[in-house]
């Protein structure tokens, strides 16, 4: 058998819309492999839908989905001709229950789908979808979908996932998969299942699969991964990631937590990753959170996988004013980056940015982070990030530690699980240009925007500190430079 060429460079799949179709399509032109992020699609293609498809391009899309209706069906429950009022609110996506809502499950296979041909439509370059494996829910249509549009590779992360190369595997062979969700508070989870008839009638997946690989930090994960005993699971390979990566990173290791001056958790000799063990796994590897390419190669790695270089250049999907800002702060010297022990609701230290305006755990002083923090009323009406609880009367439910308090106590929660938390579906997705409005004053029918959340890697490349605009393809020489 032939063996299979990599690409050296692995664009990162951030954030909820900021590894987007046109990034990854970019970055797949140029020879490395795009990513775009498999986190809350569904809600973001609706989004999109209400202020009116700019571009047509998601129409473009929906119009080679493989059953028509079930994509006409998503338009026209969304689309608004021109756009909403900047003023009205979005409409609602329902949240994943169990079971999940037929209307819920269309959306997800169709966006995922939609985002997937969109990056790979007019050239054969890879492209890859991410996903977190805590964000269980939605991962059976979501893989679906992005299987659908024949996605060339699947990364997951934060987490052990080692549900996913059978999930790939069934859809392949049957058309259909389950998924074991975690449910705090009980030893056995709650297994759901997903019928590709369901949405597609008899539509069948195309037979060709893609690649796997895992995000992990240990060589024990990748064992745990992979499986210890046959028949072992097919995993294509491995990312491993450093703590200063942006987005949720591993926990530091050892049981004596410690924390700097910043409140930040201290990582130390235990959390440098292992390459002499992960080498001996036998699968390619790529590095992320800051190495260049003659790094990862001197360590026996194929190549790296970068995020941040890429979450400001001109094809991300930021908004502007965040590109601009991060762009300004970084050649000014005075881009600085924070890991929260506490802001993420799914437990994992989150990496954030500390800019005007946005959320973060600055110094509290008037429109700080911490002010816009401690002044949003705690609202949880995305529920992406919840995690299902086992109640008293033998059923499950859905809780989130940025819920309003007393609404998480209310289901059995702690109430030291809800300090510091903060809802990054809202903020992710304000980050992307796409903010929840809220009614502020009930007569005069005010409103005010969603303040948006900012997540960076810890290492700033030399190129984003210049402070100038650049393309995907420049991001790209400048890490073939490095090497």
């Amino acid at each position: 058998m032939e063996e299979k060429h990599w690409p050296s460079i692995i664009q990162g799949g951030m954030g909820a819309g900021v590894s987007h179709w046109r990034l990854a399509k970019a970055v797949a032109q140029y020879g490395g492999m795009g990513v775009v992020s498999g986190t809350a699609t569904g809600l973001i293609f609706a989004r999109r839908l209400q202020l009116g498809d700019l571009g047509g391009h998601i129409r473009r899309a929906f119009d080679r989905f493989p059953v028509r209706e079930v994509a006409d069906r998503v338009y026209e429950r969304y689309f608004i001709p021109g756009g909403k009022m900047p003023e009205r609110p979005f409409k609602a996506v329902p949240m994943f229950s169990i079971p999940p809502k037929k209307e819920l499950l269309e959306l997800a296979v169709v966006s995922n789908f939609s985002q997937v041909w969109l990056a790979k439509e007019g050239h054969g370059g890879m492209v890859a979808v991410n996903f977190l494996n805590d964000l269980e829910p939605p991962h059976l249509p979501s893989l679906y979908g992005a299987m659908l549009a024949g996605v060339d590779t699947v990364i997951v992360g934060a987490g052990i996932p080692d549900q996913f190369p059978g999930m790939i595997e069934s859809f392949l062979e049957k058309g259909t998969a389950s998924f074991r969700l975690k449910v705090r508070g009980r030893d056995s989870g709650y297994e759901l299942a997903f019928d590709s008839k369901d949405v597609m009638g008899d539509r069948r997946l195309p037979s060709e699969r893609p690649d796997f690989l895992a995000i992990i930090t240990l060589p024990l994960a990748g064992i745990a991964v992979c499986g210890r005993t046959p028949p072992y699971r097919r995993v294509d390979g491995f990312i491993v990631e450093r703590h200063i990566a942006g987005g949720h990173n591993a926990p530091p290791r050892g049981k004596e937590k410690k924390f700097n001056e910043f409140g930040e958790p201290e990582y130390g000799e235990k959390d440098i990753p292992n390459y002499d063990g992960v080498r001996k796994l036998g699968k390619p590897f790529w590095i992320a959170g800051g190495a260049t390419l003659k790094e990862a190669n001197e360590l026996g790695a194929v190549g790296i996988q970068v995020g941040s270089i890429f979450a400001v250049c001109e094809e991300s999907g930021f908004a502007e004013s965040i590109k601009r800002q991060i762009l300004g702060a970084a050649s000014r010297g005075i881009l600085a980056v924070r890991t929260s022990a506490t802001a993420s609701p799914t437990g994992y230290p989150f990496n954030m940015s500390q800019l005007e305006g946005v959320i973060s755990e600055e110094k509290e002083s008037p429109n700080s982070g911490l002010a816009l923090y401690r002044e949003r009323k705690r609202v949880c009406d995305i529920g992406e990030l919840r995690h299902l609880y086992g109640k008293e009367d033998g059923g499950v439910g859905f809780r989130c530690p940025a819920e309003r308090v007393s609404n998480f106590e209310g289901k059995g929660g702690k109430p030291e699980e809800t300090e510091g938390a903060m809802c990054l579906c809202n903020g992710l997705l304000a980050a992307i240009g796409l903010a929840q409005t809220r009614v502020r004053g009930v007569r005069d029918r005010t409103s005010e925007a969603e303040p948006a959340i900012v997540t960076f890697g810890k290492k700033i490349p030399e190129l984003v500190r210049r402070g100038n605009s650049y393309t995907a393809k420049e991001a790209m020489d400048y890490l073939r430079d490095q090497s």
